[in-house]
């Protein structure tokens, strides 16, 4: 592959203009390459240092990859796969990103060899960054690999992402789902039903004047609704469960106001204060767990430098170089 290793990312999502953006940060001997459908979306991300090229033709972006990051929605998963399966070099290691695991792993199965690297993830960007911190400082990356592929395919990925100063987390693929809706899609969709209580009667044509920075804060993660509809098929029973979480606490709160029971509404309220600043603060410290130590194996130094450069692979893996 030359002296310089290539990285595509498919879809302009801001999950991979983070990640883009940390690559160039912490592996500037790599080339990031983004394709998006929208020619305007791949120039924003350029603008913002989250790639050194933008392509329109998705088979020539991901051609010669070392890695290769889907996110969007699974058909596009589904057309990357179909539009390189032929090209991919063995080592070569593709990941979905933000898409639901057992869907993205199912369709890797069904386009992509036994043995090759492919992993469906969920990249949790922290919440509040310093200025100056790398885009992925803090994030977990949660990851649910191929039943089927090589031990060292899953230590270079938690090598790379050790790299770029984010933390990862295996998981099977149902508990990838569960717990990432709960924390994605559900404040997405509870959003949707805010926005449409609001504006659900002639009121609104005036009380739109009147909305501002909170309910823009609100209600901001509307913009994703019309990627909800596939992720919400394919979890029905756990879209199911949490909105029915929802309802029975904004059932309790309406209960309290209806009783006038001051204390009871006082509680409520403060426990979720309490509960969000505790989360923030759990962010900012990182997860207690300790990083799981990447172990070199028989081709591990050779697949991770595909993606860094030996001199780095070597130094991931704990050898010392030669001088």
């Amino acid at each position: 592959m030359g002296n310089a290793s290539k990285v595509a990312l498919v879809g302009a999502t801001v999950e991979l203009i983070a990640l883009g953006q940390a690559i160039r940060r912490a592996l500037p001997q790599v080339q990031v390459v983004i394709h998006d459908r929208d020619r305007e979306a791949m120039q924003r991300a350029q603008q913002v240092g989250a790639a050194q090229r933008a392509e329109w033709h998705l088979p020539s972006a991901c051609q010669g990859a070392a890695a290769i990051f889907v996110a969007g929605a699974l058909s596009e998963l589904e057309l990357t796969l179909r539009a390189t399966r032929e090209d991919l070099h063995p080592q070569s290691l593709l990941a979905s990103v933000g898409l639901p695991a057992a869907a993205a792993l199912a369709a890797a199965n069904r386009y992509l060899d036994a043995g090759q690297p492919f992993f469906a993830t969920r990249l949790s960007l922290s919440p509040a960054l310093p200025a100056d911190a790398a885009p992925l400082h803090g994030a977990v990356w949660a990851s649910t690999p191929r039943a089927s592929i090589p031990p060292d395919a899953v230590d270079t990925f938690a090598a790379f992402v050790q790299q770029l100063e984010a933390q990862p987390v295996f998981l099977e693929a149902a508990e990838q789902d569960g717990i990432a809706f709960a924390v994605e899609e559900l404040p997405a969709l509870v959003s949707s039903a805010l926005l449409l209580a609001l504006s659900g009667d002639r009121a609104w044509a005036e009380r739109q004047w009147m909305a501002g920075e909170a309910l823009n804060n609100a209600t901001h993660l509307v913009e994703r609704a019309a990627q909800l509809v596939e992720p919400l098929m394919h979890q029905r029973q756990i879209a199911i469960h949490w909105l029915n979480q929802v309802m029975l606490q904004c059932i309790a709160l309406r209960d309290a106001l209806q009783d006038e029971d001051k204390p009871a509404i006082e509680r409520l309220l403060r426990k979720a204060q309490e509960t969000r600043a505790q989360w923030l603060a759990e962010r900012r410290m990182g997860r207690r767990e300790t990083a799981p130590r990447v172990e070199p194996q028989s081709n591990w130094s050779a697949l991770l430098g595909l993606l860094v450069g030996e001199r780095a692979a070597e130094r991931l893996a704990g050898k010392r170089n030669k001088t």
